[in-house]
């Protein structure tokens, strides 16, 4: 009998470092009330049929509702269950959900990550994580839907008599629920509900695969079979060769035999059509064995025993072993992205402490294999892990800690980021500042830098006696927490809604403080001109406020809505938590309307202050 209340995870496990992996995220998952989940991982190598063992699961499973899923794939959005329930309470015809698919199936079936609708972190290159985001507004009617992540609300029998491997599956359930009259969708995603770290391919296999499926169901797509056999045979050979290095630069030792391992790494990386995202964590080790050798450090830093019991000895390991630990490190990198606490990371953390894992190290990991790396930095650096490249600067000085000479560079990607959700003005930010400049005692950035920078030069000319520092950074909280800046000051901590500021701002008496430090505030909150007014209502006569906000060469007006979803805001407004991007001369109209009269800053050996969004106003 079918339980309507079940959902069935059928999972291929390719290893068991991926499934504990895949299986961590699915822990994390919110189970509907009423709901019960059941997980049935399959062993599944490289020669099995998926078919057979999808049919074995199906028939065997009681459950309403499966979800076929490789253990390469990471749900993150964790309401995802509920999500699928209501995407089939929507539309009864609807039988099959994917993250990403295609409307139109290419006219040669060369589906290899070639989808034209959905979301999904793509992380199959050797460097950055691709993001595809070509989703339109709601339910997207596909003809298939990627086989990485299927989930059903009905049961049809899977095409093992066609399909004897692992690829070419899905797309082909696809065609035969379309055939039933049953619809194939998939939804539009705020954010990428899943990550898939990319499947290895066999181009002899893949290769039968698409004919297979060509004959069967050219008369389904528009087919047209125009692929270049040549290179594909030109692939499969190189293939072939490079699978055969590989074998042995797995067992190559490290440190012992260093030389070997860069000669046979690089036969294989000029195998001209060898796809080199198979290469990908060994490129990566042999950038950080390198790096750590020129900073000095012994070999074995980042991975001579990645957790406290480590079975590894770092004058024995094998690039295997290296490569399976370095794995082990991504993914706690990858937790770190996708917002999980601290203790679901912490081995990154301990790690670093007991210095088996380099800066260098991190800031390569992170590069290679991270999408949102700004986020990541933010957060190592928050936990005590900066994770960067130290550089020497004797212009460098951080006014919050006195520290000079050098400095740590973080690569951002909030231009990345913007780009990926079609922001018009990704690539003309107004803001001249060099945000990825650390402090390596403080942790300050050059935002905080910058503000303390504003603050005294201000108090050279103005008597401060109170001041009123509204959400700042972890290092700016400590600076003035400590007293630094010669007088007191109130700290507003950060707060998770707009109303929450003005019901903060609201217990506070009129007259109260001398200056105001708002630093990326007033692009978020719901009102601004309200905002703008209680700070000129609990500002003494006379007194300060120091603004910053992110502005963009060419936005002709100011353009606002409140309660926008993440995704569109990232597109019209440049990050996920504003409501609203500026026209700098309304923003200054603005401030002129609440009762404020700009004042002149003084220039750094950078520039003018208000090239880098800083802007002082007096109160009227």
């Amino acid at each position: 009998m079918i339980d309507d209340k079940l959902f069935e995870f059928i999972i291929r496990v390719s290893s068991d470092e991926r499934m504990q992996e895949c299986f961590f995220y699915l822990n994390h998952l919110f189970i509907p009330l009423d709901y019960n989940i059941r997980f049935s991982p399959f062993s599944c190598g490289p020669l099995d049929s998926v078919c057979t063992i999808y049919n074995r699961a199906m028939e065997a499973s009681d459950a309403k509702y499966k979800i076929y899923m490789s253990d390469k794939v990471c749900i993150r959005n964790r309401s995802f269950l509920s999500e699928c329930l209501d995407i089939f309470d929507q539309d009864d015809s609807v039988g099959m959900i994917g993250t990403v698919g295609w409307r139109d199936i290419p006219y040669n079936a060369e589906c290899k990550s070639n989808w034209d609708t959905g979301v999904l972190r793509y992380q199959n290159v050797e460097e950055n994580t691709l993001y595809y985001s070509k989703a339109r507004v709601g339910l997207n009617h596909v003809q298939a839907v990627d086989g990485s992540l299927i989930v059903t609300n009905r049961d049809l029998p899977w095409r093992e008599d066609l399909f004897k491997g692992s690829y070419f599956f899905g797309i082909s359930q696809g065609i035969e629920f379309m055939k039933k009259g049953w619809k194939a969708v998939v939804p539009r995603q705020f954010e990428a509900w899943c990550a898939l770290d990319g499947e290895d391919i066999d181009e002899t296999e893949y290769d039968r695969s698409r004919r297979v499926f060509c004959d069967e169901y050219k008369a389904s797509f528009h087919y047209s079979d125009t692929a270049n056999d040549l290179a594909r045979t030109f692939r499969k050979r190189n293939q072939k060769e490079a699978e055969e290095l590989l074998l042995l630069l797995q067992e190559t030792r490290l440190p012992a035999e260093g030389e070997v391992f860069s000669r046979r790494l690089e036969l294989i990386e000029r195998l001209e059509g060898f796809p080199r995202h198979y290469l990908r964590l060994y490129i990566a080790l042999k950038k950080i064995w390198d790096i750590e050798r020129n900073q000095g450090f012994p070999f074995g830093r980042l991975i001579g025993g990645m957790g406290r019991n480590s079975e590894y000895q770092e004058e024995s390991a094998t690039v295997g072993e290296l490569v399976r630990k370095l794995q082990y490190c991504v993914f706690l990198l990858q937790r770190v992205e996708n917002g999980f606490d601290l203790k679901d990371w912490i081995g990154l953390k301990w790690e670093y402490e007991e210095g088996r894992l380099s800066n260098g190290a991190i800031y390569f990991l992170v590069l290679g294999f991270i999408f949102d790396r700004s986020r990541v930095f933010r957060r190592l650096i928050s936990a005590g892990v900066p994770g960067a490249i130290l550089l020497t600067d004797k212009s460098y000085h951080c006014p919050l800690c006195g520290h000079s000479g050098s400095f740590m560079y973080l690569e951002g990607s909030e231009n990345k980021v913007r780009k990926a959700y079609g922001f018009l003005y990704a690539d003309s930010f107004y803001n001249k500042e060099e945000t990825n400049r650390i402090c390596p005692r403080c942790f300050s950035n050059d935002s905080d830098c910058l503000t303390v920078f504003c603050l005294e030069q201000i108090k050279d000319s103005f008597e401060i006696m109170n001041g009123l520092l509204l959400a700042p950074s972890e290092s700016l909280r400590k600076w003035a927490g400590n007293n630094h800046c010669g007088y007191s000051m109130k700290i507003l901590e950060d707060f998770s809604t707009s109303d929450s500021l003005m019901e903060d701002l609201g217990q506070m008496n009129s007259d109260s403080y001398d200056i105001i430090i708002c630093d990326g505030i007033l692009n978020r909150v719901d009102d601004d001109m309200e905002t703008l007014f209680t700070f000129s209502r609990v500002l003494n006569r006379n007194g300060k406020m120091l603004l910053r906000v992110p502005l963009f060469l060419g936005v002709k007006e100011t353009d606002e809505e409140v309660s926008v979803d993440s995704a569109e805001a990232i597109r019209r407004f440049g990050d996920a938590s504003s409501c609203r991007i500026y026209n700098k001369a309304d923003l200054l109209q603005r401030c002129s309307d609440a009762g404020f009269i700009q004042s002149s800053l003084y220039s750094d050996i950078t520039g003018k202050m208000e090239e880098k969004g800083f802007y002082l106003f007096q109160k009227g």
